[in-house]
């Protein structure tokens, strides 16, 4: 997820060029109805595609598929590796700000 506030924040910019948020509180919550309906869409697109509820489940999926390991050995694995890689990140982080 690097980068995602940048991507929010040019997509926002452009959105409020189009998109005029109205002073109605009618109007104010048929949008909010609209984007729960367009959510839900999405959500239950994600759901049935049988590849687990979250993109960080989708790997250990893909893994044992493509190789010889079971599901629950992708997924220590790649929970190994992620608290690994966490645990490098703290450090470098702590040593660049202690550098400034």
């Amino acid at each position: 997820m690097i980068g995602l506030g940048y991507v929010v924040e040019f997509f926002s910019n452009i959105y409020s060029k189009f998109i005029i948020i109205p002073d109605n509180l009618f109007l104010k919550f048929t949008l909010l109805c609209v984007a729960f309906i367009i959510i839900g869409i999405g959500l239950s697109l994600y759901y049935t595609a049988n590849l687990g509820l979250a993109p960080y489940d989708c790997l250990p999926i893909i893994l044992s598929e493509k190789t010889k390991f079971e599901f629950g050995t992708c997924m220590v694995l790649l929970l190994l590796i992620s608290i690994i890689l966490f645990i490098h990140l703290i450090s470098v982080v702590s040593d660049i700000l202690n550098t400034v």
